[in-house]
């Protein structure tokens, strides 16, 4: 009797010992998980700082790869092409700023309405799984879903603790590398357009506010072109000399050549080649440059100099059919 008693008390006292883990265990996590809240989402990649030289985004369709070099940020995916400079910034100050502000509970049917399953285990419902790195060495990743009714948060998935939180900035990112490129790769000021001259045929205009005349001193109607050149987009970029390898004779060749009043000039050299559009763009003065001219020129040069650019389909077809 007196062994069956020892034994029911050692029991008791093991369940008694247990609970009090448990409990333990549940206050410690909780508290840690409620220290989250209103702390940087990317702490570690906020530490960092500079020192982060590679960015990777996992969706379902593609993961997208950018680097730090030379203070500029290249898309991997596209040959290393620079990386829109807008969208860079909205990217990092996103990653530089964002909090947690209120955690739910993983729930299933939660993560698959807000987008929030990995990537990389899932095809469906899945978001966007963001990761920092410093020379190769993961310092955060967290999964980024859809944003609240009001667009001021994003739901967010820790992989940490496994958490659902709402996180503030803007994570309404790219999702494929062609969109992370340079956009538009560039930009003609068409109202100081003075000339435009396909291959030997050119038409000229006093002043930005009259038309454009051919050399039988005919109105020529270009806005469907200069439309286009207002803002270029292309969606690859290849470097010229692997460029040059794989061209063929087939290829059909045009060039396009606009002066500005102010003494820019934009020199388009246009290839067609099965259903595709490339195009190499040079920068160049004319004989009297304004100095700002000189200066645009410096600032930009290098983001064409040895690139040639796939042009959407939309606008490529116009680049390679219009004539004067």
């Amino acid at each position: 009797m007196i062994k069956d008693n020892n034994i029911l008390k050692f029991l008791f006292a093991s369940v008694i010992a247990l609970g009090i883990v448990v409990g333990v265990t549940y206050i410690v996590v909780w508290n840690n998980n409620n220290k989250l809240q209103g702390k940087l989402v990317f702490s570690n990649t906020y530490n960092k700082g500079n020192e982060i030289d590679k960015i990777e985004l996992h969706t379902a369709e593609e993961k997208v790869i950018l680097h730090q070099k030379d203070s500029y940020w290249t898309v991997e995916n596209r040959n290393n092409y620079y990386a829109d400079f807008a969208m860079i910034n909205i990217l990092l100050n996103s990653l530089n700023k964002s909090v947690y502000s209120i955690r739910f509970p993983y729930i299933e049917k939660t993560a698959d309405e807000k987008y929030l399953k990995n990537p990389i285990e899932f095809k469906e419902n899945s978001g966007i799984l963001i990761k920092t790195f410093v020379k190769d060495k993961k310092i955060d990743e967290i999964i980024v879903g859809l944003s609240d009714d009001k667009k001021n948060y994003h739901f967010a998935r820790n992989l940490k603790d496994n958490n659902i939180w709402l996180i503030s900035e803007n994570f309404n990112l790219p999702i494929y590398s062609r969109d992370w490129i340079m956009h538009p790769i560039i930009s003609v000021p068409i109202k100081q357009v003075d000339m435009i001259q396909i291959d030997d045929k050119k038409i000229n205009r006093a002043d930005e506010y009259t038309p454009f005349f051919n050399e039988k001193d005919m109105v020529v109607d270009v806005s469907v072109l200069t439309n286009v050149l207002l803002r270029l987009f292309a969606v690859d970029a290849v470097p010229e000399t692997d460029f040059v390898k794989n061209i063929t004779d087939s290829a059909k060749k045009k060039n396009i050549k606009i002066s500005t009043f102010i003494g820019l000039v934009f020199d388009f050299e246009i290839y067609s080649l099965n259903n595709k559009v490339w195009c190499k763009i040079n920068l160049s003065t004319t004989s009297l440059p304004m100095r700002v001219v000189n200066d645009y020129i410096n600032d930009n040069r290098f983001l064409y100099d040895g690139w040639i650019f796939e042009i959407s389909s939309e606008q490529g077809h116009i680049l390679r059919d219009f004539r004067l």
